[in-house]
């Protein structure tokens, strides 16, 4: 296996070090990661949303393909922190959650901080998921943002609980249709819908140790407005 590490970036922030033996292509040898390259990720279809698929429905902003629910293997997990301001362009970020890419750390950020009446912080917490799609073996990213970080953080706590890597099961991404004071929208959703077998288990092992020290960061906007109600439920719980 070539271990040799190279950076890309997608149309919407995400970096992602990946594997050079993903690239050794016959007739793409000249193209650049930097440039030429866009890692698929998934989205999950809002009400609001302008791309292909109906609501609660599932995107690829690569191949534009659409499915009813992803069926993945999550070979790694990481806390991300995304400032918007209000024009909707990226001002900081923050690759782990807890330390910006200006060196500030993030718990010591006013933007990072509940208001004194509630008011959720400008700069939103979030995770990236990097998974590998059994269908062809490729590499994917699903982002969780805003209000899709509760659901996040209790999948976390599950495999926790369980002392067990995500890549032993298959991962079912989906979306619940939701009401809310502002509207309708579709949250996601993450169950363990199997076990995997031990000759796939050993594989995905393998796809994670190659990816074992790679930083992700996702900083797409969320696709609905945050609640302050669910905010609310998820610091009272101290999730």
């Amino acid at each position: 296996m070539n271990e040799t590490r190279l950076t890309t970036r997608n149309t919407v922030g995400t970096q992602v070090i990946i594997p050079k033996r993903h690239l050794q292509i016959e007739g793409l040898e000249d193209l650049t990661l930097e440039d030429d390259l866009i890692l698929p990720r998934w989205r999950l279809v809002q009400y609001s949303s302008t791309i292909e698929g109906h609501p609660g429905q599932w995107n690829n902003n690569l191949t534009e393909e659409v499915r009813n629910y992803l069926d993945l293997v999550v070979l790694k997990i990481s806390p991300s922190r995304a400032h918007f301001n209000d024009e909707r362009e990226l001002v900081c970020a923050s690759h782990n959650g807890y330390q910006a890419a200006n060196g500030r750390y993030c718990l010591e950020c006013p933007l990072s901080l509940w208001g004194e009446d509630g008011e959720p912080p400008p700069c939103s917490r979030g995770y990236t998921f990097i998974c590998l799609d059994p269908k062809d073996d490729s590499l994917c990213l699903v982002g969780a943002l805003s209000m899709a970080v509760t659901p996040a953080k209790r999948y976390n706590s599950v495999l926790a609980h369980k002392k067990n890597p995500p890549f032993l099961f298959t991962t079912r991404f989906s979306g619940t249709d939701t009401i809310a004071p502002k509207g309708k929208f579709f949250l996601l959703k993450l169950e363990l819908s199997g076990e995997n077998s031990p000759e796939a288990i050993d594989k995905y092992r393998q796809e994670y140790q190659a990816l074992a020290t790679v930083r992700i960061q996702e900083y797409e906007e969320p696709a609905y407005d945050q609640e302050h109600e669910e905010e609310y439920e998820e610091r009272e719980l101290g999730f």
